[in-house]
């Protein structure tokens, strides 16, 4: 009798493991924007990430490092992240984290609540400059090659060339696992010293962004893509 009410309790102990673990999905923003890229990172306590599975359902996710994804939500409204972990053979649901899907060009007024007045940031029908750091725009980056750069830079084109875009600002943010543990907004191209004692600072496996990114055309304010890097030594 005594082996059999052991027995329980061990399968109630471990079923109540399973069933209520505490899992984290994060995003940089705290929302997600529809139609452009957003980083999010998903841990799980005691799940390594290779036996973690997650899905949307709204819009399309990609792996792009451990525990961290790219998520392209197709409209506004509510993104639901299921995170799932493997079981043996079967599938076990441990949760779903709700973000808010806006619109590119409200997507400001969500971080703060703001309601302020500011630039009004158009739909402009031409392909979007890009951006890049390290003559990249995203994925592995070796922090030699990050300590060699104090500067966003616009891919070359005709409009860049003459003066028609041009960079106005953008947010640079060091992640540590799922912890934001430096932020700080730049306007212009140019990084200042605490940018660069920060990049200094960047260990492997840290994450480096390039968030908010706005630029100018012709007097009009785009919103770029962020870029998003893993960090390698």
């Amino acid at each position: 009798m005594l082996k059999y009410v052991l027995s329980v309790l061990i399968l109630v102990t471990f079923a109540t493991a399973v069933f209520a673990q505490d899992f984290k999905v994060t995003c940089p923003k705290n929302y997600v924007v529809a139609t452009t890229e957003n980083l999010i990172q998903v841990r799980v306590d005691n799940v390594a990430c290779g036996n973690i599975q997650v899905r949307s359902d709204n819009g399309k996710l990609k792996k792009i490092g451990e525990c961290t994804y790219i998520l392209i939500p197709l409209r506004i409204g509510e993104c639901n992240i299921s995170v799932s972990r493997m079981m043996g053979n079967e599938l076990v649901e441990i949760g779903v984290k709700t973000f808010k899907s806006v619109s590119e060009k409200s997507g400001g007024n969500h971080q703060n609540g703001a309601t302020a007045s500011r630039k009004k940031e158009v739909e402009v029908p031409v392909v979007k400059p890009k951006i890049l750091f390290a003559d990249k725009n995203g994925g592995d980056l070796r922090k030699m090659l990050v300590l060699r750069q104090n500067s966003l830079v616009l891919e070359k084109t005709e409009g860049v060339a003459a003066g028609k875009v041009k960079l106005v600002s953008f947010q640079v943010m060091v992640l540590d696992k799922e912890e934001s543990i430096f932020t700080r907004k730049i306007n212009g191209t140019v990084f200042d010293e605490d940018v660069m004692a920060a990049l200094k600072q960047l260990r492997q496996g840290q994450m480096l962004l390039f968030t908010d990114i706005k630029c100018s055309f012709e007097g009009k304010i785009i919103s770029l893509n962020d870029l998003i890097f893993d960090i390698k030594n």
